[in-house]
Parts: C-alpha cells; structure tokens; sequence
C-alpha cells in the first residue's frame, strides 16, 4: 500500500511540475511576442512621426 502511494505521489507531482512548466512556457512566449508588437508600434509611430514633420516643415 505504501509503494502504490508513493508511487501515485511521485506521479501526481511529475504531472504537476509539467503543466507548471507548460504554462511558464506560455506565458513567455506571449511576453516576447507582446514585447516584439510593442517594438513594432514604437517603431511605426517613430517613423510616422518623422514622415509627418517632414511634410509639415517643408
């Protein structure tokens, strides 16, 4: 009985450790793309902020 416990036990928390990491994995990726979309925008705004005082000054 105290094998089969110990045995579900290590399981149990195998499992757990795994979604654990799934969802740290997920999380991350979402992080790094919002940061790259975040990058994009600035970046955009910078340019068009630069074509429109371009236009605006000549």
């Amino acid at each position: 009985m105290k094998k089969i416990v110990k045995v579900l036990g290590i399981l149990v928390g195998s499992l757990l450790v795994v979604v654990f990491l799934v969802f740290v994995g997920i999380y991350t990726n979402n992080k790094i793309q919002l940061q790259n979309k975040t990058k994009k925008l600035f970046l955009m705004v910078k340019k068009w902020k630069w074509i429109t005082n371009l236009y605006v000054f000549k």
